[in-house]
């Protein structure tokens, strides 16, 4: 992609999160889905500590990158209601090497979320087409365990059971590998340096 064609495409990413933003602002009791819906597309598309637009005036993001662990944590507020979210997101280390029309590099997003207190672990993975309905977890040199998990509808991702399991591992171990099937792959291991995780939720 040349440089031109990158500034459009940054700039067309802006107005998008600018108008959910201001979508969100003019509702008057927005739900907890609702506000993650609104408020994801401004916090993945703007960076830093806290908006500096109209988004400002409803929707607040913090946003904390840990240089060394790799994980990226906001912490959304609609400071209206005072609902908030916590997001917290890590790249898998390894291309997963599946098949796509685009011949890209395929990594994994794994993210840990809380909302309404709630908390649900997604594995997120472009051009993935998963096989069956589970995969298998092992935290460093522990046993594995496996985990079934639901499609997210309209989304690359899916919803892991045991997610209260998942992130108590996560918290005392260094290494997270996530064995899945692939329509487009065969198994593949996905790795994770899952070391600095914290979680007060």
């Amino acid at each position: 992609m040349n440089s031109k064609n990158t500034k459009y495409l940054i700039f067309a990413i802006i107005i998008i999160a600018v108008l959910a933003a201001i979508y969100f602002m003019n509702k008057k009791s927005p739900s907890g889905n609702d506000l993650e819906s609104g408020v994801n597309i401004v916090a993945d598309s703007l960076s830093g500590d806290t908006t500096k637009n109209a988004a400002n005036q409803r929707i607040e993001t913090k946003r904390v990158v840990d240089t060394i662990s790799g994980w990226d944590s906001k912490e959304i507020t609609d400071k209206a209601t005072g609902h908030k979210l916590l997001i917290s997101t890590l790249t898998s280390k390894n291309d997963l090497n599946l098949k796509n029309d685009k011949n890209e590099p395929v990594f994994a997003l794994l993210t840990v979320k809380n909302n309404n207190n709630k908390n649900e672990v997604l594995l997120r993975i472009q051009h993935a087409d998963f096989k069956g309905n589970n995969v298998s977890l092992k935290f460093d040199n522990k046993e594995p365990f496996t985990s079934s998990f639901t499609k997210r509808e309209g989304s690359i991702g899916v919803s892991l059971e045991k997610a209260e399991e998942i992130i108590s591992a996560m918290k005392s171990s260094s290494i997270l590998t996530i064995s899945a099937d692939f329509n487009n792959g065969g198994k593949k291991d996905i790795i994770f340096t899952c070391s600095g995780f914290t979680w007060s939720k």
